[in-house]
């Protein structure tokens, strides 16, 4: 037994120098690429626990924070039971922190809610729509606005008649800034 004690020790030796030899190749090859500015991305969406992609790669599941190089980067996010969001997100150091913070509402799919559950989500919806309008906000901020939430109702009740007469609320709110604008010689 010495024998095959001293030639495991060996191997064990050879293969630590190895793997010694082989994280100071990847340190030399990191110390060698020019730094690309890092920055700090938080992604939450509700629910949560959605599986995150980013170039291809899992990270993990919201709410998550990871570091990203700066650029352009595809995110895929995605839950059973919920449509997938694929888009693009961008990375960028000289903004304020909050603008590197990504928020997102998964839509669940048709066969994922009750009917109870629909009729409670229809519900929320169209209260939304009506605060949102209330507030001014007909087509931002992004993702919180009165045509985001209509988009999400038409997904969900297609034939609702708040659809139709919310939509020509807005476009008449838009056509009456645009007259007033004119009137005052805002336009070039």
């Amino acid at each position: 037994m010495g024998l095959q004690h001293q030639q495991r020790r060996m191997i064990q030796v050879v293969m630590g120098l190895a793997f010694l030899s082989f994280l100071a190749g990847g340190l030399t090859l990191l110390l060698m690429v020019p730094a690309q500015d890092a920055v700090m991305i938080r992604l939450a969406t509700d629910p949560p626990e959605a599986t995150v992609q980013i170039d291809g790669v899992t990270i993990g599941q919201t709410p998550i924070s990871t570091i990203l190089p700066e650029g352009e980067h595809e995110l895929i996010l995605s839950k059973e039971g919920f449509k997938i969001i694929d888009r693009k997100i961008f990375a960028d150091p000289s903004a304020p922190p909050s603008t590197n913070q990504y928020r997102f509402g998964l839509i669940p799919t048709q066969e994922t809610l009750t009917r109870a559950e629909k009729s409670r989500r229809i519900e929320s919806l169209e209260r939304w729509i009506e605060e949102a309008f209330k507030r001014g906000d007909y087509v931002a901020p992004e993702r919180d606005n009165a045509w985001d939430y209509l988009n999400l109702l038409q997904e969900l009740d297609p034939s609702n008649p708040l659809i139709p007469e919310m939509r020509q609320r807005i476009r008449r709110v838009f056509k009456q800034q645009a007259e007033m604008m004119h009137r005052h010689n805002d336009l070039s």
